[in-house]
């Protein structure tokens, strides 16, 4: 039993660890940006709307996710490829405003297969 008990103290001990001193931004501000024949649809997290593009958060850490749905309002065609920009102005805790950005391309397909090769 004291085995399992120090396993578990040295686990909590981790996990307080790295919630103290996990890297955060603070006054975050994401826009998600999608190529030709795609919107953005439906974003999904714990956010405050600015106006249809832009979504606030008062802090984004490493641990925190969103979602956004993407609509297409045109055909696809195979092996076409689809860019997706995705962008955060935000405050670091030493007071700088920073931006960060994500790009991706990828091809269209029709079967799922083909995009984990």
């Amino acid at each position: 039993m004291a085995l399992v008990d120090a396993q578990l103290g040295e686990a909590l001990g981790q996990e307080v660890c790295h919630l103290l001193w996990k890297p955060f931004v603070y006054d975050a501000v994401l826009r998600v940006r999608a190529g030709s024949a795609l919107q953005t649809g439906e974003y999904l997290g714990n956010y405050t709307t600015l106006n249809q593009t832009d979504y606030q958060f008062a802090a984004l850490d490493c641990d925190q996710t969103f979602a956004v749905t993407l609509l297409y309002d045109a055909k696809l065609s195979e092996n076409e490829m689809v860019s997706f920009q995705c962008a955060v102005l935000h405050t670091t805790p030493e007071g700088q405003r920073r931006i960060r950005i994500h790009n991706l391309a990828l091809k269209v397909t029709s079967a799922m297969a083909n995009i984990f090769r």
